[in-house]
């Protein structure tokens, strides 16, 4: 639809559409002023709705959602002021805000975030969930745009919450004849939502079971797959940005790929892995027994017992919940790299623009510190990458880091090596494994956000023949 900055909605009060902040699945958000408060707003106009196809029934249990989105009270929570149509199957919806960034903003700017941080947002906004599942309220879409904080500088514990129950619904979206479901649309979803037959079920039950995205596991499960992403610079599933199919494929069928094998901490890995089981049953009681366990996963200290945190989730029995017991939950299959990310091969890459310089060398005998010498020479950056993911086709191959000729072992790919970026500003990497042509990877200066994917050589392959 057309682009609406600069106009003026007349309701009871008046709110003056500022600017455009940009377009987020079926939703366009602008930043708005209230007159005569002079208080800031951010609108929400739906206008992909009537582009979709979508039938009254969508605008009206978005406004119904607004009513009751508008009643929340507790601190953190931003709630709603005032909702109304621009034009018929068009709603609008009006949202108290803060004058700082969101956490979209930040990630712009870093793309992961380190391991403490991700754990005290986690516990922040678990918190903000709790009070508002304690009413019945579910957000159902935690994405990092709805995540505000009140100025640049603020840290976790200061943000806040908006959007609750506002996003069209799985069962809405299938059910509009134009809808293209996006990643931008579903990947906040979580399984549940992509089970057809459950769904189809809901329809016929009452009208409060019918969005499978509105719960308190779900919200959990959204708010693993955020601190997955924050962890890692990936969703756990949705790896295109656009094509969501591969994605919803993948959601059904199998285990994310693993955080332990991409860097995360075994301890903060298991407790992310719990909250994100395909069975709503299997995860944790509660979002702040999730959060509780991340805390205790990173050392930090709780203000509650640390027995609430651990108290296992009830398990499933013949298809009927039973009273939780002290052993641990059944374990997920494990992982298989995603298609997605493994469908391209770099092994030269000069990206000036951006000042990176790559080295790949297939190299046949171990490195010695005289040629790192000769090949490596890392000017100091003025910025320190936010996060890079070095990956290999095939997957898990040991990574060392080589420092001063000794190499260390990090573990095996996919794997984030932020904290070694941080720590020095050239950086070089060995790869080995079994039946392939160990690889070095050195790098002299980066930006936030880039990841690199290494096709490795066969040792049947002739010396000096170059990955494709």
């Amino acid at each position: 639809m057309e682009n609406l900055q600069g106009g003026t909605l007349a309701l009871e009060h008046r709110y003056h559409l500022d600017a455009r902040i940009g377009a987020f699945g079926m939703v366009t958000l602008y930043a708005g002023t209230q007159d005569p408060f002079g208080l800031p707003v951010v609108v929400s106009v739906y206008g992909g709705l009537l582009e979709a196809g979508a039938d009254d029934a969508v605008a009206a249990r978005i406004k119904e959602s607004a009513t009751r989105a508008s009643a929340i009270e507790a601190e953190g929570l931003l709630s709603v002021v005032d909702f109304g149509e621009i034009e018929k199957g068009v709603p609008f919806v009006i949202e108290e805000t803060v004058d700082g960034p969101t956490l979209d903003d930040k990630l712009a700017d870093r793309a992961v975030l380190p391991p403490d941080e991700v754990g005290k947002l986690i516990r922040r906004l678990a918190k903000l969930l709790q009070a508002a599942h304690d009413e019945q309220l579910f957000h159902g879409n935690l994405k990092p745009h709805w995540i505000h904080f009140p100025d640049a500088s603020a840290d976790a514990e200061t943000a806040r919450l908006s959007h609750f129950g506002l996003s069209p619904a799985m069962g809405e979206l299938v059910e509009m004849p134009q809808a293209v479901l996006t990643t931008d649309l579903v990947d906040a979803f979580p399984p549940e939502c992509f089970d057809v037959a459950a769904r189809d079920q809901a329809q016929k039950t009452s009208a409060k079971d019918r969005s499978p995205h509105l719960s308190a596991a779900a919200d959990q499960w959204g708010l693993a797959a955020l601190a997955y992403r924050l962890l890692v610079g990936v969703h756990p599933y949705f790896d295109d940005p656009v094509d969501a199919s591969e994605g919803i494929l993948r959601i059904k069928t199998e285990a994310p790929p693993s955080l332990a094998d991409m860097g995360v901490d075994q301890a903060l890995a298991d407790v992310i892995d719990r909250a994100l089981a395909p069975d709503p049953d299997s995860r944790w009681p509660s979002i702040e027994a999730f959060a509780d366990a991340a805390a205790i996963a990173l050392g930090h200290s709780l203000d509650q017992s640390p027995q609430d945190a651990q108290a296992p989730a009830p398990v499933l029995d013949e298809g009927k919940a039973t009273p939780a017991t002290d052993e641990p939950p059944p374990e997920v299959v494990g992982p298989r790299p995603s298609g997605y990310l493994l469908t391209f091969a770099l092994v030269a890459l000069v990206l000036t623009n951006l000042g990176w310089s790559f080295w790949f060398l297939n190299d046949q005998v171990p490195v010695s510190e005289e040629e790192v010498d000769e090949q490596v020479s890392a000017p100091s950056p003025e910025t320190l990458p936010a996060g890079l993911q070095i990956k290999t086709i095939p997957a898990e191959a040991e990574l060392f880091l080589i420092d001063d000729g000794v190499e260390e072992s990090l573990g095996f790919t996919p794997h984030v090596v932020t904290q070694a970026l941080f720590e020095q500003a050239g950086v070089e990497f060995l790869l080995r494994r079994d039946g392939y042509h160990p690889q070095r990877l050195a790098i002299e200066d980066t930006e936030a956000g880039q990841n690199i994917a290494l096709q490795l050589v066969t040792q049947d392959e002739p010396e000096g023949t170059d990955s494709p």
